[in-house]
């Protein structure tokens, strides 16, 4: 399907998947009660994997009926809805494809990641137990599931401590430090130049903090 150019625009999925620094998110399905996901679409792309039951799936109106285990690729922009039925085990994994592209040439990303954001080439849509690629695939998207969880639960614990204002023991004669906004770390991609007006940023908002900044010779420019 191409761009979702004749798309209902109120099927656009209005939601915020993941966090700025952080744009994925997972989300787990543990069959407690049956659920109707209605039709939508999104701009970024989906991994769903069907780990227990038989799952009815409907993509660009083509109905698949999936027996578990198995994954299934949406791709940017294709209207899809499923019904997750009681005792079933889902999850999925929502992500923008530009988060997988580089600032400089890269070959996977010329021949991969590119095409697949343009839309000129497509994941195989359903890969079950049996298929070639099943097993190395699975691997791959526990390891993802794994990271999630373990970015999920570093959030919360960093929501919770801010939340709490707790200061660390201070050396005698030492002022006292909120741990708070302490460090400013910028760990996905930024353009060239950023690091230096960072630190002057922060030095404006800030004046009453020593602020340091550590960067290659990118974040200082660019130059030809």
């Amino acid at each position: 399907m191409k761009k979702q150019e004749t798309a209902n625009t109120s099927l656009k999925e209005n939601r915020t998947h993941g966090t700025v620094q952080y744009p994925i998110a997972l989300y787990e399905w543990n069959g407690e009660n049956e659920w109707h996901v209605v039709p939508h679409w999104h701009e970024e792309m989906e991994w769903l994997y069907f780990q227990k039951g038989d799952f009815p799936v409907w993509i660009n109106t083509k109905e698949y009926q999936v027996h578990a285990p198995a994954f299934m690729c949406i791709h940017p922009e294709e209207l899809h809805a499923l019904i997750l039925e009681k005792d079933g085990i889902e999850s999925a994994v929502v992500f923008p494809l530009d988060i997988l592209c580089f600032e400089r040439y890269d070959a996977a990303e010329a021949k991969v990641l590119g095409p697949l954001a343009e839309g000129k080439l497509r994941m195989p849509v359903l890969c079950q137990s049996g298929d070639a690629a099943f097993e190395e695939l699975s691997a791959c998207y526990k390891e993802i599931e794994q990271m999630l969880r373990q970015m999920e639960e570093y959030d919360t614990k960093k929501a919770q401590h801010q939340d709490s204002s707790i200061t660390r023991e201070n050396m005698p004669g030492e002022p006292k430090q909120n741990l708070q906004k302490n460090m400013l770390y910028l760990n996905i991609k930024a353009k060239m130049g950023f690091g230096l007006p960072a630190a002057i940023g922060a030095t404006f908002g800030r004046p009453d903090r020593t602020v340091c900044v550590f960067m290659g010779d990118g974040g200082a420019g660019q130059y030809e």
